[in-house]
């Protein structure tokens, strides 16, 4: 009886630690499991698509992209994005894969969901030459995990 005791504690301290180990992996590397992409068309013109990640915690995130006709479009249609910001958390400009020439700006805001629970979700936002990213989520650090794992931009 003894040594069932003991097996019995040693499985569920094994079980234990499988669980503790996910959950830290989860928190500081997570994983993004593609649910839903589709397309996008704006009034400006700017035309597109989206994915849409789910994480193992649950929560949800989507990456945008939009290409305008002109440089001046892209400009007009990210300013207009920033400026429906509740607050902007970071602004800095964005440079070429050579780190030489700026080619736009990179913006990190919190906006608020117009709905009755006004739900706050934040989003990082790229403007390069004619083409909008956008990488939105109602965490700010999965929004930041993404960008840091995938920009490609």
């Amino acid at each position: 009886m003894p040594r069932f005791i003991v097996r019995l504690i040693v499985l569920l301290l094994a079980f234990a630690v499988g669980v503790v180990a996910t959950d830290v992996r989860n928190r500081f590397c997570p994983r993004f499991e593609n649910t839903a992409l589709g397309a996008i068309r704006t009034n400006t013109d700017g035309i597109g698509g989206f994915r849409s990640y789910k994480t193992a915690d649950g929560n949800n995130l989507i990456f945008e992209h939009l290409d305008f006709p002109t440089a001046g479009a892209a400009e007009e249609e990210f300013q207009k994005e920033v400026n429906q910001a509740e607050r902007v958390l970071q602004r800095e400009p964005a440079y070429d894969r050579h780190r030489k020439v700026v080619v736009g700006e990179i913006v990190v805001a919190a906006f608020r969901a117009k709905n009755a629970a006004g739900t706050e979700f934040f989003a990082i936002m790229c403007r390069d030459d004619k083409t909008l990213y956008s990488v939105t989520s109602t965490s700010l650090r999965l929004v930041l995990a993404f960008d840091r794992t995938y920009r490609r931009y």
